[in-house]
């Protein structure tokens, strides 16, 4: 699942995890997040594995808490990328 979320509040992290439950996502990548601080970044059912903090922009690249198999690769100003067993995920916050 991929969203530009415009602000990471507790109400979208919410909601976030309750669609990504009904719906069986296993990886979700958000663009804006508008978070500074890495305490304001939880989805309860995922782990955070990849992150750009930043007031105006930043994003997070989450995994479902279950898959053991999934580690972060690189990431730089633009982009992060994960892998998930022998699959990678890409997310990027182009401006």
């Amino acid at each position: 699942m991929q969203l530009n979320v415009e602000g990471l509040s507790a109400a979208k992290r919410e909601v976030i995890s309750s669609i990504a439950e009904r719906q069986k996502i296993d990886v979700i990548c958000l663009e804006e997040t508008h978070v500074d601080k890495t305490n304001r970044f939880s989805i309860a059912g995922f782990d955070l594995l990849a992150y750009s903090l930043h007031a105006k922009y930043g994003r997070a690249t989450y995994v479902r808490d279950n898959i053991s198999d999934a580690h972060h690769v690189t990431s730089s100003v633009c982009y992060d990328v994960i892998r998930i067993g022998s699959y990678h995920v890409g997310s990027n916050d182009l401006k």
